[in-house]
């Protein structure tokens, strides 16, 4: 054990790469100091206090598929796993207006889905077998960039892949245009054919229940803040919220970092898990490897944006409509969900990803763009207008999984051992998701636990 005020490792940042990190680190036995600048854990996938309702709100709705197993083991070491409802049935606001329910049957994969498919209008045999062609195209794409082959299309986007399975129009906008966007924040031309293969597998391939998503009954900064402080604090390790690390530096085998109210904090390591911008002003000089201090310069960014919306009328909406080829990509009604926080009658929010043109729109016109495709939602041509709403706009929330890509991608060691980086941006294999930032703060925790023997 260190001296009093000495740790084993500092985690600088509390995104969900910096909470994974600290958590796997204290579990195994190390003193961990997790130090986060906001007011709550949870990074982008948090939530922050809305002034006029006086409740959590999460900067925008976040979603998480069964095959996000890294985060799932977050989830379930916090003890908050229940806390996430997965929907069997998901209802889509088609193009032409009908709408119609996405569930399983008892047919095999990946056929469980076909009975809902062909009861969507819009979509025929013609459809679903391109879709067929699609799925085979991806596996093969996958399989050839396990195996280190030029075939695995590294190089091409997820559109080429596409164009090659030869998918109808109405299949691309219905079924798989909504599980790109939701899975890699960014339009089916801009993604590599890697990552629009991964997503397209793993939400129809992985299994019966791939498709279910899971929606958080609680705000993000609830699931995230008190439950990863209790943890730490049973595990010998603590954490501090609103202490923005200004400066670091190496003090031998070690590092000191100080906060910009002048408190400092020792340990014999470091994980850097904040946003690529941040890391590269704070980090020492000479501790990030010449990829890890260029990644800003050569990851896009891609937006999302969100809306919030409180009506004082109890609006018959699902718990998550999915709505392809409209501006809004999903509307959640959280006051389906159980233990959902809301000052008025329905608490309503709506996502959309990847979308540039929409993320330079003012507040207002959002709002009316939103407005617009929720009246849709509802089957109403009458004019509907919110209590009180909010628009959240993240221009830079996450990067575009382009082909390519993965060549600047970091890895999580830097030039010095005592020092680790982590986040969604590193070399995960995964698109910018919070089971990709889990698997960075893993992969951060692992590094250093074999570094500290």
């Amino acid at each position: 054990m260190n001296a009093a005020g000495v740790f084993d490792v500092i985690v600088v940042g509390g995104g969900v790469s910096g909470i994974t990190a600290a958590v796997r680190l204290s579990a195994a036995g190390r003193r961990v100091m997790l130090l986060e600048k906001r007011a709550y854990l949870g990074g982008r996938a948090s939530s922050f206090l809305d002034q006029h309702t006086h409740t959590l709100i999460d900067h925008s709705q976040h979603v998480m598929l069964e095959c996000c197993t890294e985060f799932d083991t977050l989830l379930r070491a916090l003890n908050v796993s229940h806390h996430i409802r997965y929907l069997d049935q998901i209802r889509y606001l088609l193009p032409d207006g009908s709408q119609a329910a996405l569930s399983a049957c008892a047919l095999p994969v990946p056929y469980h889905l076909l009975p809902s498919l062909l009861m969507m209008r819009g979509l025929g045999m013609r459809d679903i077998l391109s879709v067929n062609r699609l799925l085979k195209a991806a596996r093969s794409s996958l399989d050839l960039a396990e195996a280190g082959s030029a075939g695995g299309n590294e190089e091409s986007t997820f559109d080429d892949l596409c164009r090659q399975a030869r998918l109808t129009p109405s299949a691309r906008r219905i079924i798989v245009e909504p599980l790109i966007f939701s899975a890699c924040n960014a339009p089916i031309e801009e993604v590599s054919a890697k990552y629009g293969a991964m997503a397209i597998s793993d939400g129809i391939m992985a299994g019966r229940r791939a498709y279910r998503i899971g929606v958080p009954r609680v705000p993000l900064a609830e699931l995230f803040t008190d439950p990863t402080i209790e943890l730490l604090r049973r595990n010998g390790s603590d954490a501090r919220l609103q202490t923005n690390v200004v400066s670091m530096e190496r003090t031998g085998p070690g590092v000191r970092v100080r906060d910009i109210a002048g408190r400092s904090w020792a340990a014999n390591a470091c994980v850097l898990a904040l946003p690529y911008g941040r890391l590269v002003r704070l980090a020492p000089d000479r501790v990030l490897t010449s990829q890890q201090a260029s990644v800003a310069e050569r990851l896009v960014p891609s937006p999302i944006v969100a809306a919030h919306l409180w009506f004082d009328e109890d609006l018959r909406l699902p718990e998550a409509t999915c709505l392809p080829g409209r501006a809004t990509h999903w509307i959640f009604h959280r006051t389906c969900a159980p233990n959902a926080h809301c000052a008025a009658g329905s608490y309503i929010t709506t996502v959309t990803s990847g979308d540039r043109s929409l993320a330079s729109l003012s507040g207002s016109r959002i709002l009316e763009i939103v407005l617009r495709d929720l009246q849709a939602a509802l089957g109403t041509t009458m004019s509907i207008r919110p209590v009180h709403h909010r628009v959240v706009r993240e221009r830079s929330a996450t990067f575009v999984p382009a082909p390519g890509v993965d060549r600047f991608r970091p890895a999580v060691h830097t030039r010095y051992p005592e020092f680790v980086v982590a986040g969604d941006w590193t070399d995960t294999g995964w698109p910018a998701t919070m089971e990709g930032a889990a698997r960075s703060g893993r992969s951060a925790a692992a590094a250093l636990l074999a570094s500290l023997r």
